[in-house]
């Protein structure tokens, strides 16, 4: 399902700097800057590179489809999109992980999807 996101902060008011205080690299409306407000997140690139950097930083990853989702970790997902594309994670429930996401039903726009663990479309998540 696809779910706009009722935020208690609206996404104009919404700071560009990341955790540290420091202005993090990604462009606003992009799926990328969206995680990267969620939660702390060095310059790892375009989302396809996500997994493969986050290694490189040190962050726990699980390749795959068949990992074990945790809320507040960021999820790998294919779409279209050949630059990649990332969300992060809500809630776990019922075999299904739910997370919200930017630029997925149009540019700057906050969305909520569910998949079902094991769908084909997760390529791994960062914890």
């Amino acid at each position: 399902f696809v779910q706009k996101i009722e935020s208690q902060v609206p996404l104009s008011q919404l700071s560009t700097n990341n955790f540290y205080g420091k202005s993090h690299a990604y462009p606003y409306g992009q799926c990328t800057w969206w995680v990267a407000q969620k939660r702390p997140i060095p310059s790892f690139g375009n989302a396809r590179e996500w997994l493969n950097k986050a290694i490189l930083f040190g962050f726990p990853i699980c390749k795959g489809n068949y990992c074990q989702p945790q809320v507040g970790a960021v999820i790998s997902v294919r779409t279209g999109n050949s630059l990649g594309h990332v969300g992060y994670i809500e809630r776990v429930e019922d075999g299904k992980v739910i997370f919200s996401e930017m630029n997925y039903i149009g540019w700057g726009k906050v969305n909520y999807r569910s998949l079902r663990i094991g769908d084909p479309r997760i390529l791994g998540y960062i914890y």
